[in-house]
């Protein structure tokens, strides 16, 4: 009897402490599961954080595209502009150059015409 008071004794004290160890499980487990729901909420508005970032920079490297694609349109607008203003006044220069060559040759020609026509009368 004896014997069995004392198996019962010692298996009541196992049980107790298993009891105590399982209550600690118990514990542990809830932490790692509080601790793993804060890191998937913390991976969760990283990923949203990153994802807004890469949303504004893909924004803002848009808008930096079209500004210099208007402003590349601007440019080549404004040389094309500058190249005909050129064209334009080279083609003055030009016709004013060819008047006044004209205009040189014709009053050469009456001067010589005169010089003949004065020779001829001496």
């Amino acid at each position: 009897m004896e014997d069995l008071k004392k198996q019962r004794q010692k298996f009541e004290e196992e049980w107790e402490q298993l009891d105590k160890k399982r209550a600690l499980l118990v514990e542990e487990d809830k932490k790692l599961k509080i601790e793993r729901m804060n890191l998937e909420r913390w991976r969760d508005n990283e990923e949203k954080r990153l994802n807004d970032v890469k949303l504004e920079m893909d924004e803002k490297y848009k808008d930096q595209l079209e500004s210099l694609e208007r402003k590349e349109k601007a440019l080549t607008d404004d040389i094309k502009h500058k190249q005909m203003e050129n064209d334009d006044f080279l083609k003055g220069e030009r016709a004013d150059l060819q008047r006044k060559l004209q205009l040189k040759q014709h009053e050469l020609e009456m001067e010589m015409e005169q010089k003949q026509r004065f020779q001829l009368k001496n």
